[in-house]
């Protein structure tokens, strides 16, 4: 992790994610202005309902398939198909922090087979 409060995952020599951690707030934030600290709400805001899931109370993933360039129906994201591809999905993916009012501590984008097999 770099001193900025961000890491980032490699496969090879090419980046498959990006993590904004504790310590990257005011200097760092996502495309649309997702930002360490933020409630789930704004960032829902932010990134839209319909694409949301929840896999617990402290998180928020969408899926984004870098091929077509949509998100991924939250209905189809565990699918067999979508697994198949986990190289051009992308999650951006959110976790909270019950202990600090539920503010974002960690927002990543990360492709599907990193996130699942760290590989």
């Amino acid at each position: 992790m770099y001193p900025s409060g961000v890491r980032v995952a490699y496969r090879g020599d090419v980046a498959v994610g990006f993590q904004l951690m504790e310590g990257s707030e005011g200097v760092y934030q996502t495309a649309r202005g997702a930002r360490i600290g933020m409630s789930k709400a704004d960032i829902m805001n932010l990134y839209g309902f319909n694409y949301a899931y929840e896999a617990t109370p402290n998180n928020l993933d969408y899926a984004y398939d870098m091929k077509t360039g949509k998100f991924v129906d939250k209905m189809q994201v565990f699918s067999a198909a979508v697994q198949q591809k986990r190289e051009q999905i992308f999650l951006v993916s959110a976790m909270f922090d019950g202990n600090k009012g539920g503010a974002a501590s960690q927002i990543g984008l990360i492709d599907q087979k990193m996130a699942i097999f760290l590989e």
